[in-house]
């Protein structure tokens, strides 16, 4: 609890230092099993924290590891953002609309999330397939709309699958739904017609 107490001492003086107004939690990858059993701890008094010094507090979450965070620690963010991507079992696509439609229900409706707190977490990026199976291999919007003409109205080019602008105006709109939308990442994006940042403003 001490090591706990004093390292969110010193996120929180790094927030300051650089005038930000608060902090998002983003867990990627493995982890041991002893950082879930301390999560709620760090994020209950992160959250304290954030709260004396009028600093928001968020989290991506995704349902991959959704099953170790407790309901009441995901109570005590601001906002969440709904990682409704990577879903490289997809023969498909890693990131369909039902699929981000099913994410936000769960996290609605199973995990009786406000909906107002859940942001619609839209992909910037896509996957190379092969054989209707992800390679993991990881290509920027950008990249698949500068050089597949007319791609930026699909999900689908070549080896490519991804989410275009047809797709991430829907996604928006269900986005409205709930407490709005987040992007990864801005610098995957496209310019001009073709960018997806466009598209979202678009759609609002």
């Amino acid at each position: 609890r001490k090591k706990i107490k004093e390292f969110n001492g010193t996120i929180i003086s790094y927030l300051d230092s650089y005038g930000f107004d608060g902090v998002d939690i983003n867990i990627e990858g493995d982890v041991e099993s002893e950082f879930w059993d301390n999560y709620d701890l760090w994020i209950k008094d992160l959250a304290r924290k954030c709260s004396k010094e009028k600093m928001s507090i968020s989290c991506a979450i995704a349902s991959w590891f959704d099953d170790y965070i407790e309901d009441e620690t995901l109570d005590r963010f601001d906002f969440i953002s709904v990682m409704a991507y990577d879903n490289k079992s997809s023969a498909e696509n890693p990131a369909t609309y039902d699929y981000a439609q099913g994410m936000m229900e769960h996290f609605a409706e199973d995990r009786n999330v406000d909906k107002d707190k859940l942001l619609l977490g839209i992909p910037f990026y896509g996957y190379r397939y092969k054989n209707n199976v992800c390679t993991g291999e990881v290509v920027t919007f950008n990249e698949i709309a500068t050089y597949n003409k007319g791609s930026e109205n699909s999900d689908a080019s070549g080896t490519c699958r991804y989410n275009g602008i047809d797709t991430v105006k829907a996604k928006t709109k269900l986005g409205l739904e709930y407490g709005g939308v987040m992007v990864w990442a801005l610098g995957q994006d496209a310019s001009g017609k073709k960018s997806l940042l466009k598209a979202i403003g678009d759609a609002l």
